[in-house]
């Protein structure tokens, strides 16, 4: 999760500022560039999800991040004066395609690898991998790259570099999702999901909406070595609330900054 996520997150966000400003694109136009991956994702995750049921995780899980891989590469091609359907379209068909092919296996071998009262545990604890590892590929992958002016010429000449890396970091995901799921004991190798939210958990997320806002309170309202009075205590659940504002608040700066 750690590896894929970041070679995502930084992927994505560069692409993203790279159009606009050295490709000539408005911020509506970058935006419309990502929609095939969207699509990709929306029509494949489920189909992925099914199939990784009938043949096991592993062969999705390492194939996946290859292939988002080798779309990533080609993004390598997305120069000034390349056109959207040589240039850009190629890399996003691919690395939607890599990422349909890992998102769901993934997901669904962390809840298979727990026992029924820590899926949300696991659900969490995922989701904030992800989370944090977008928001590092975010502050570190520029600097990595010597990119040290979004709008300047660094953006242009980094961002193969950037692309290459966040590929390398995609491959590395795959090998070590190769090298995990032969570890896999039967019932996570056959994705057999074994899921009922912690009572708990359920009860508090009912009070506030009826809904589940976020994998966050799943995860920490069942972290098993705290008491269940103290899961449930009005701290936890503003200690909670505080750190689901925050993150939200780093999300809408960075949205806020690039449309800017």
């Amino acid at each position: 999760t750690l590896a894929v996520y970041t070679g995502l997150g930084g992927a994505l966000f560069l692409l993203s500022l790279h159009l606009q400003a050295n490709l000539g694109y408005s911020a509506l136009q970058a935006g419309l560039a990502f929609v095939p991956f969207t699509a990709i994702m929306l029509v494949l995750s489920g189909r992925m999800g099914a199939l990784a049921q009938r043949t096991g995780p592993r062969a999705l899980m390492t194939a996946g991040p290859l292939v988002a891989g080798v779309g990533l590469a080609l993004l390598v091609l997305v120069v000034p004066g390349a056109t959207y359907w040589g240039g850009v379209l190629p890399g996003i068909l691919v690395f939607g395609l890599g990422m349909a092919m890992t998102v769901a296996p993934l997901t669904a071998t962390v809840l298979a690898a727990v026992p029924a009262e820590y899926v949300g545990a696991a659900s969490g604890a995922n989701n904030a991998i992800s989370r944090f590892a977008t928001l590092l590929a975010v502050a570190v992958l520029p600097l990595a790259v010597g990119i040290t002016d979004p709008s300047g010429a660094s953006l242009q000449d980094g961002f193969g570099r950037a692309m290459l890396v966040s590929a390398a970091l995609c491959v590395v995901g795959g090998a070590v999702a190769w090298a995990v799921a032969t570890f896999l004991p039967e019932r996570v190798a056959t994705l057999t999901v074994l899921s009922t939210p912690h009572p708990t958990a359920m009860q508090w997320a009912m009070r506030h909406g009826g809904q589940w806002k976020n994998s966050w309170y799943m995860g920490a309202f069942q972290l098993p070595w705290l008491p269940e009075r103290v899961l449930a205590g009005p701290r936890m659940r503003k200690l909670l609330t505080v750190v689901e504002d925050g993150l939200d608040r780093v999300e809408d700066t960075l949205a806020r900054e690039l449309r800017e």
